[in-house]
Formats: structure tokens, C-alpha cells, sequence
């Protein structure tokens, strides 16, 4: 009772001074005899907003401080120091305890730091820790709203005590304490779902509904004593009552609740937010969960869980025992609410269903159609009595969904119990033609083919040699690669009932691919010369006829060439030009024409002779002419172009270019020859290259007279 620490972490003589005035205050409190004198307060509590100077009965506090005029309530109490605290005493059972708490900010810039201390004691004397708030481990928001805590008492206790057992920092603001109490039971009066619910009869949890307000209740079917738990995801108070929504309660108490049917029949399981029986209109999810159970709920104890039932199984042994009751197809009419189901997707061929009762079991055989919820009655059978048989044969709807049910043949029984069922059927039909090309690519992958998919069959291909499949398995559709030959996919459809026929497809490769040809004549040609056209004289064949064409120049890509023929531009640098065209096919092979090369040189330069004769100065009337033979020049472009000559007396005026090698005699004062590569083929005239000679005149013939 006087456990409360007024010497925490003590820093300086003003700490220990204050701590001291406190036990000087607590100690007159005891001698004048008023802590824990106050009225205890009546079971249940509810506070809401709180004032220091008005503590609603039962209710006592040291130390703390003026009150907080606003939130998480419209006037808070104020812890500000270590030791303030809150006493609560009270009659009565305890069975929930909550409080909220905002922390507030102190002189740091941190949110509050500290201790904070719940404890209940049965005597007031001894203390028992309910909860501990440590601000490093646990978090109170600075959030108006606050942060709601809530703690389950002992039934024994009487006291609650709130203590700021250690404050470093900050301060605490409180209030809205509720106490609830064993009451007499929460009823409302707005039944959801609006149908009633089948309890579990097996250890699964059942959901009831995702949209539960904590002001409805549900109806739920309890076929045998059992033991359940009920839950609301938002916490809250469960009332359950017997018989009438506001019959005789069975248990209540916070979420989740434990509670137990004596009997089979109707119970009512009523929402509220807490034992004052407040409601709220926020959806959370409603369940309930059988603890006592000993038998499994069948897995396909509902119709959207029902078995798979293929064409060929046999004495598959099955049970309806652990089953919840439902409403059985027919509108119970026909089987027993307690049944299972199973079901096929129709393959178009007839199908034999039977069910077989075992140690005892006089089950009803129900065959229906169409899906969960929507189904039509195709037919009910009851003729076997105790461990009698049930057989129905007829034809099937490709793609048609159907449905067995099978439970006790008596449609208000709850009998329930084992049974085998098999369903046969005749040989599948031969699959659908096949889809896919007739004609491909050697090597090429990503080839589909498929038949038309018939429910519950294996689909076995077989594919030519060299052939692989990547992906389909034994399903309607695969993928393959194709080999470099032709020959035969097959299929054929299997299930229990047997193997069809082979379905088949003949295939073919395309032939090779060939690139056709365009003119390849070699040519040398000099600067400038412009190419002719060059188009196919032979088309492309083979592939699968689907071409494209890319010309290339020196195996370069030629940017926009992807014609069937190409023009080449004006070749304006020496060189060699080899020209082909690259041919693709729709199956990606790829040829190559044979090329076109031409061979650009410059330009032939100017030849160099002798002239004749080699002298710089020659006498009048002299035979000039140019040794032809002598001559050399430089051409790149790989022939020869003849020499052609002129001739002059003055340098100015020059005879008509010729190929026959001028020969003059000499006159005058100086005479010229020049010569040049003539201009031929594609390339230009050369420079003219000059020669001369300066004429000397003869001399005159002097006579002398010999007297």
C-alpha cells in the first residue's frame, strides 16, 4: 500500500526536499484517516471526461496535478510527477478494465519518458502489477484521440491503482476509465445473417460474416452438444442466449468467448461493444469454432468443395460424418441436409454414376447440373436400402458442370455415415483435328498445335524424328521445335475409361532457300563511274516464298536498299565495290547472291618520253620526233589507253591531237611536241606533257679570193 517511490534517481537537495513533502502529505492523509475512505463505486463504470476537483465516487488521487481542459477527453487528469496516482475503489466483479492515455511533451523535444504503473489489489494493502507502460518498450501516442489501453482484472480484486511511477520527461494525460461487470446479458434485436447458421461439427473454424455490426446477433444450429468458441475481430462483449434471440443466456463475456450447447438447437449470439451493451455500426468478422469436436469436417462437405469425380475411379470411399447440415439440393425434399458432394465437367459421351451404402449406410444418390447455387435436379435415387446401390447412366453435355450429392435417404434425418461411389464411362472419341502449320521452318521453335480440350482427358502426342516438345505436357495444346524433316504429329485422348484413336497431321519442311542471281561482271573503271542497275536475272526460290532483301556493299548494310533491285551511286573514290544482296526468308534463313565487283582507279597520270633527238638546242632543218617506245605513264585502273600527240612551232598554236607520233624538222627558232594518255573508257585525258628544242640557224657559207 506504501509502496510508492518518492526517491527515484534523486539529482539534487530540491528533488529530495519535494520527495520529502510528499510522504509528509501522505502521511497526514493517513492519520486523518481519508485515504481509501471514499464510497466504493458500483459496478460497471464509465467515466468519460474526468476532473481533479471532481472524482466520481469511488475514485481518489495524490498529486496530480491541474487538470488538462482538452483531449483525448474534453477535460483530462494531469500526471506531472513521479508518485501522482489514481485509486479506484470498487464492488462488485471486475471483468474488463480499460483507460485511455495522450502523452504530452516536456521541456525536450522528445515526447514523454517514464514509468508508468497499473496494479490491482483485493485489500488495498497488496499490489499486484496488472501493467507496465515503459516509454523505451511501450508506446502512448501524442494523437488527440490517445491510445486505449485494456487489462483483464481477477475477479477477487477491488482496487486499481494508476501510477507516474517514474517521470524523466513529459507529461500523461487521462481519462474514459471503464469497468465492466458480470451483467445480465446484452439482447439485440436485429438478427445477421438473416438466416440461420449451421455450427460446426468439426475442429474448423467457421466464418459467419465479414460485415458483423456489434448491434446484430446470429442464429446458430447446434446438431450435437459441443463446446464453441466465439469471436469478433474488434474485440468487444458476446452474449449468448438459447432457444429465442432473448432467451435464457448460456455464457457472456469479452471477445473471444467460450461457451457450451448442452443441446442440440437454436442459439443466439449477440454483439455489443462492451457489458454497458453500447453498440456500433463498424463491420469486423464474426466466427465460431467447435473446441470439443472430435470428428473432421469432410472436405467436401460443401457443394463449392465438392470432389473431383473423373471418368474410370472406382469404389472411391467417402463419408458424411463430421458433415454440417445444409440445405440439401431438391430443397429437402429428397436427401438428408447431412451429405457431401462430388463433381465432373461432362466430356459428351454417356457416363455411369453409382453409390454403394457400406456398414449400414441407406445413402441417396442426387445427380444435378449447372453451378454452386444454381443447379437442376437431373435426378434422385433411393431404390438400395442398407448398404443398397445406387446407379444412374446417362449422356453428358460437353463442358456441362455436374454434380452428386449424397447423403441419408431420409431428408429430416441427421443420420449420417460411409459409402464408396465410382463413375465409368465408354472409350474417349478421337480428338479434333489438329491446329496448326502444315508447313514450316527446318529448326524452327514455338510451333503450337492443339485439339479441341475435352474435360478431365491426357492428351499423348507423338511427333516427327528430330522433333522436340518445349511446353504442353499432356494437355490439348503443346509447343514444340520442328527438325530439319517432315513427317506425322499424332494424338490421342485417355482417361480411366480408356484411350481414343490417333488423330494426325502430316507435315512438311520447306525447301532450301536460294538467293537467284543479278549481273556480276567484274569491271575496273576509273573515278566516277556510275554502275548500271543491278536486278535479278534469276529470282529467289525455296523458303516459304515469303522474301526480303537487303543489299549490301562490302557486306555493309546499305541504308533504304531493301528492294528488289538496287542503283548503286557514282563511285567517286578508288577502290574495290563488291555488291550483293542479302535474301531472308519468313523462316529467318538467310542467303547471299554472288557479287557484283568493280574495281575504281584514278585517273592515268602524264606519260614520260624521250625526245629525239635529246638535246636542248638542235640546228635547222634536224628530224624532231618523240621514240614512242620510250614512253611510260602511271595509270591505276588496270589497261592501257594509247598515247595521242601534237605538235607546235611557236608554243601557240598546235596541230589536231593524233596517235601518230609527230616528226618535224626543225625551223624557226623553237619547235614543240607534246603528248598525253588519251581519255578512254571512263577515265579522263591525262596532263600533256611537253617537250621542245631551240633552233640554231645554219651558218652562212663565206668565200675567200686567193689572188
Amino acid at each position: 500500500m506504501f509502496s510508492k517511490k518518492l526517491f527515484i534517481e534523486l539529482k539534487n537537495d530540491a528533488t529530495y526536499l519535494q520527495g520529502i513533502l510528499r510522504c509528509l502529505a501522505l502521511l497526514l492523509l493517513l492519520i486523518s484517516g481519508k485515504l481509501f475512505s471514499q464510497t466504493p463505486a458500483t459496478l460497471p463504470i464509465s467515466t468519460g471526461a474526468m476532473t481533479k476537483s471532481a472524482l466520481p465516487q469511488g475514485f481518489s488521487q495524490f498529486g496530480i496535478g491541474n487538470d488538462y481542459s482538452t483531449n483525448p477527453c474534453s477535460t483530462s487528469l494531469r500526471f506531472n510527477d513521479s508518485g501522482d496516482y489514481l485509486l479506484l475503489n470498487f464492488t462488485g466483479v471486475a471483468t474488463s478494465l480499460s483507460y485511455k492515455i495522450k502523452a504530452n511533451t516536456g521541456t525536450n523535444t522528445n515526447d514523454w519518458s517514464g514509468i508508468f504503473t497499473v496494479e490491482e489489489s483485493v485489500d488495498g494493502n497488496s499490489w499486484t502489477v496488472l501493467r507496465t507502460i515503459n516509454s523505451t518498450t511501450t508506446n502512448i501516442t501524442t494523437a488527440n484521440a490517445g491510445t486505449v489501453f485494456t487489462d483483464t482484472p481477477l475477479s477477487t480484486s477491488r482496487y486499481f491503482r494508476w501510477t507516474y511511477s517514474t517521470q524523466n520527461n513529459g507529461n500523461l494525460a487521462f481519462c474514459d476509465v471503464n469497468v465492466s461487470t458480470t451483467s445480465s446479458g446484452c439482447t439485440n434485436t436485429s438478427q445477421f445473417p438473416s438466416t440461420s447458421i449451421n455450427a460446426p461439427t468439426g475442429t474448423t473454424a467457421l466464418t459467419i460474416s465479414t460485415s458483423q455490426y456489434q448491434s446484430s446477433y446470429n442464429q446458430v444450429v447446434v446438431s450435437t452438444p459441443s463446446t464453441f468458441v466465439s469471436t469478433y475481430s474488434g474485440g468487444g462483449y458476446i452474449t449468448v442466449r438459447s432457444s429465442t434471440y432473448n432467451g435464457t443466456i448460456v455464457s457472456q463475456g469479452n471477445s473471444p468467448l467460450t461457451w457450451t450447447a448442452t443441446a442440440a438447437g437454436n442459439y443466439f449470439i449477440h454483439y455489443t461493444k462492451n457489458s454497458l451493451c453500447e453498440t456500433a455500426t463498424v463491420a469486423n468478422t464474426s466466427s465460431i469454432q467447435c473446441t470439443s469436436c472430435t470428428s473432421t469436417l469432410p472436405v467436401n462437405d460443401e457443394c463449392a468443395n465438392a470432389t473431383s469425380l473423373t471418368c474410370g475411379i472406382l469404389n472411391l470411399a467417402g463419408t458424411t460424418v463430421g458433415t454440417i447440415a445444409e440445405t440439401a439440393p431438391g430443397g429437402g425434399v429428397y436427401a438428408s441436409r447431412y451429405g457431401v458432394w462430388y463433381t465432373f465437367l461432362g466430356n459428351g459421351q454417356s457416363t455411369t454414376i453409382s453409390s454403394t451404402g457400406t456398414n449400414g449406410f441407406d445413402q441417396e444418390m442426387t445427380i444435378l447440373s449447372g453451378s454452386c447455387g444454381s443447379l437442376s435436379l437431373i435426378i434422385s435415387l433411393d431404390v438400395g436400402f442398407s448398404n443398397g446401390t445406387e446407379t444412374y447412366t446417362f449422356t453428358t453435355t460437353l463442358n456441362t458442370r455436374y454434380y452428386i450429392y449424397i447423403g441419408h435417404w431420409d431428408s429430416t434425418s441427421s443420420t449420417t455415415g460411409t459409402f464408396t461411389v465410382s463413375r465409368t464411362g465408354v472409350t474417349p472419341a478421337t480428338p479434333s483435328t489438329i491446329t496448326g502449320a502444315s508447313t514450316v521452318c527446318a529448326n524452327a521453335t514455338g510451333i503450337t498445335y492443339s485439339v479441341t480440350n475435352v474435360p478431365e482427358m491426357t492428351y499423348n502426342w507423338t511427333l516427327p524424328s528430330g522433333w522436340t516438345q518445349t511446353s504442353g505436357g499432356t494437355t490439348n495444346a503443346i509447343v514444340v521445335t520442328a527438325g530439319n524433316t517432315g513427317g506425322t504429329i499424332s494424338v490421342t485422348a485417355s482417361n480411366g475409361c480408356g484411350t481414343s484413336t490417333s488423330q494426325t497431321k502430316s507435315i512438311t519442311i520447306f525447301t532450301a532457300l536460294t538467293a537467284g542471281a543479278h549481273n556480276t561482271t567484274a569491271l575496273t573503271k576509273c573515278v566516277g563511274f556510275n554502275p548500271s542497275i543491278l536486278t535479278f536475272t534469276t529470282v529467289p526460290s525455296g523458303g516459304n516464298g515469303s522474301y526480303t532483301y537487303q543489299w549490301q556493299l562490302n557486306s555493309s548494310n546499305i541504308t533504304s536498299a531493301t528492294s528488289s533491285s538496287y542503283d548503286p551511286d557514282a563511285l567517286l573514290t578508288p577502290g574495290v565495290y563488291s555488291y550483293r544482296c542479302k535474301i531472308t526468308d519468313g523462316c529467318g534463313n538467310t542467303v547471299y547472291t554472288n557479287p557484283k565487283v568493280i574495281t575504281i582507279v584514278a585517273d592515268p597520270n602524264e606519260p614520260s618520253c624521250q625526245k629525239s633527238p635529246n638535246l636542248a638546242a638542235v640546228c635547222m632543218g634536224t628530224t624532231l620526233t618523240i621514240a614512242n617506245s620510250s614512253c611510260t605513264y602511271g595509270t591505276e585502273r588496270g589497261e592501257s589507253c594509247p598515247l595521242e600527240y601534237s605538235s607546235s612551232s611557236d608554243g601557240i598554236n598546235w596541230s589536231t591531237p593524233s596517235t601518230t607520233v609527230p616528226v618535224l624538222t626543225a625551223s624557226g627558232t623553237i619547235n614543240y611536241i607534246r603528248v598525253r594518255v588519251s581519255n578512254c573508257s571512263t577515265c579522263n585525258a591525262s596532263p600533256w606533257k611537253t617537250y621542245s628544242w631551240n633552233i640554231n640557224a645554219i651558218p652562212l657559207t663565206t668565200t675567200i679570193n686567193h689572188n
